[in-house]
């Protein structure tokens, strides 16, 4: 067999495999015996490279395989989970959810009403997860279970007796298998939320329900373990990581996991965050993203007796005044590179976790953002270079793009100083004082992007 070969489906590392094994088959034809001792030892040792190469290669694409396989095994529902290793048998100790909650919306889940991403779908007495979905966000907000909350802040029988009822019909689901449920961030944010919710589904439930909520749990963080390699770049692999820390910290058998677990916490925080507190892709939306399940992370860390990574601790430090820098003086949050609005009760729940409660910084120099007080104006600056493709959606990228001028994207806020004696603002200063959310340069494009 001629020796370049075996470098069929290799990478890079066998494009170097191939040039030696080429020039060790020249050698060969040249005639064994016309060969040296020299050239002998010559032809041995790229025979033994040659040999290293392949064993790397084979051994890089056996490890892939094994990773594909032992993730489609822990993710379907068959009997051999319950011999899987590392099966847990109890949840320890359930995180705090700091998103905001609306009970009205419980009233809405029950009669079976589901409004997400500006979409509602009512089932009409047939399951939620059968009907087909009227958008991909709207799927992924139904199947990462974020809306359980709005449930327990309900805190009756019924809502209790309704989120089992939801859930049990999800296990039990074959059609679950696949699609949007399945996604990293998706799956990362069910894992998370269900964790955060299991006082509100384990409460009054019996033993049967149970074991077959932990047992759904453990089969889909043993998935997202298994898959790391696919995850993509950016938030999406922080929430992936994130949700694989709550697990080992809030699920029993899994404490050989936690140091793992934070190791690649740690070492992704240092990689995405910015020195000065800023992510990579330049979005202020990340911030928001990250922060809610970063915060309670820390205090899960605390009440296992479990000191948190220093990364942890070094990366909330930083995002807290850089969530500040975005913040305009009347609450709003800055837009940039494709960020949407931000929920202002969210934002005030995390910026009351910030211990310095101090003025915003004027200058972010590693995320490219500069920012100019005068008296109750606010105007903040994009004037750092575009963020990396890898780790920005291709959605935001394009939005991002159309609405971006050739130097700088501004965002204004002009707002009145509050009424003295009631926090308030007066009538008479709102009509003095305008105010702008975001404003471009006159300059900047405004054509339109392909949808």
């Amino acid at each position: 067999m001629r020796g370049d070969s075996f470098t069929r489906g290799a990478s890079a590392s066998g494009a170097v495999f191939r040039v030696e094994c080429s020039d060790l088959w020249e050698a060969i034809t040249l005639g064994s015996g016309n060969l040296g001792q020299s050239s002998r030892r010559d032809v041995r040792a790229k025979a033994h490279v040659a040999v290293a190469h392949r064993r790397g290669i084979s051994s890089l694409l056996l490890g892939r395989a094994a990773r594909s396989v032992l993730a489609r095994a822990s993710g379907q529902s068959v009997a051999l989970s319950r011999f899987w290793p590392g099966r847990t048998d109890r949840l320890l100790i359930a995180p705090n959810d700091l998103r905001t909650v609306d009970a009205t919306r419980a009233s809405e889940i029950y009669a079976g009403r589901f409004v997400f991403a500006g979409k509602i779908v009512t089932s009409h007495g047939r399951s939620i997860f059968e009907l087909d979905p009227p958008s991909e966000d709207w799927e992924a907000n139904l199947l990462g279970f974020g809306w359980l909350r709005h449930l327990r802040a309900a805190d009756s029988a019924i809502t209790r007796a309704n989120a089992r009822s939801l859930i049990d019909d999800w296990i039990s689901k074959p059609i679950r298998k696949r699609g949007v449920g399945w996604r990293a961030d998706v799956l990362a944010r069910r894992v998370i939320s269900l964790l955060s919710q299991a006082p509100l589904v384990l409460n009054d439930a019996d033993g049967k329900f149970y074991r077959r909520f932990l047992r759904s749990l453990t089969r889909e963080i043993r998935y997202l373990r298994y898959t790391m390699v696919d995850i993509p770049d950016g938030v999406p692999r922080l929430q992936v990581l994130i949700a694989l820390c709550y697990a080992s910290l809030c699920l029993a058998n899994q404490a050989k996991h936690i140091r793992t677990s934070s190791r690649k916490l740690s070492e992704e925080l240092l990689r995405q965050l910015l020195p000065d507190g800023g992510h990579i892709s330049r979005n202020p939306g990340a911030l928001i993203e990250l922060l809610p399940d970063l915060l309670p992370l820390r205090q899960t860390y605390a009440a296992r007796n479990i000191a948190p990574p220093p990364a942890l601790l070094n990366a909330i430090d930083r995002m807290m005044p850089m969530l500040r820098f975005f913040r305009h003086g009347d609450g709003s949050f800055a837009l940039f590179n494709g960020m949407s609005s931000a929920p202002s009760g969210l934002l005030a729940t995390l910026l009351a976790y910030d211990d310095t409660h101090g003025i915003p910084m004027s200058n972010m120099p590693h995320s490219g953002f500069q920012r100019l007080d005068a008296g109750n104006t606010a105007v903040i600056i994009d004037t750092g270079a575009p963020p990396p493709p890898s780790a920005t959606p291709m959605r935001d990228v394009c939005r991002s793009n159309c609405h971006r001028a050739p130097a700088a994207l501004w965002s204004i806020a002009a707002f009145p100083p509050p009424d003295a004696t009631t926090g308030a603002r007066s009538r008479a200063a709102r009509r003095r004082i305008p105010r702008w959310s975001v404003t471009r340069p006159r300059h900047a494009s405004s054509s339109s992007c392909p949808r």
